[in-house]
């Protein structure tokens, strides 16, 4: 069995961080980090939607992929993402920026929740 670390600035935690994958042997799987980092969020969904295997199954990716979606007012888009995270199977902790390691499943409601609240506009 293949354990994954989840190496994040959570955009939860921070305006600009999105979740970064990367294997216990320190190869980044790329959901799209940097793009988010950067307000990139048109590249993002690209990278993210190109790899249906990843966007489905990937608590980082679905999140990510929300959160690029909710900054670009696709709120709906972003809820279901959202949920989709809060019941993947790919349950596994993630590192937020400040460097805690929470849930993925958590971290989903918690951007179900900022979603109905903000609509993440602070994350442009």
């Amino acid at each position: 069995m293949r354990t994954l670390l989840i190496g994040a600035a959570v955009l939860l935690t921070i305006p600009g961080g999105p979740a970064l994958a990367q294997t216990q042997e320190a190869q980044a799987q790329d959901v799209a980090y940097e793009e988010l980092q950067r307000g990139q969020n048109d590249a993002a969904i690209r990278k993210i939607d190109q790899d249906e295997a990843l966007r489905e199954a990937d608590a980082a990716s679905l999140i990510n992929l929300g959160v690029a979606l909710a900054r670009e007012g696709r709120a709906e888009e972003a809820r279901r993402m959202f949920e989709a995270a809060a019941r993947s199977e790919d349950r596994r902790p993630l590192e937020t920026a400040d460097g805690r390691w929470v849930d993925s499943r958590k971290l989903a409601r918690d951007a179900i929740r900022r979603l109905a609240s903000d609509g993440f506009r602070t994350g442009r």
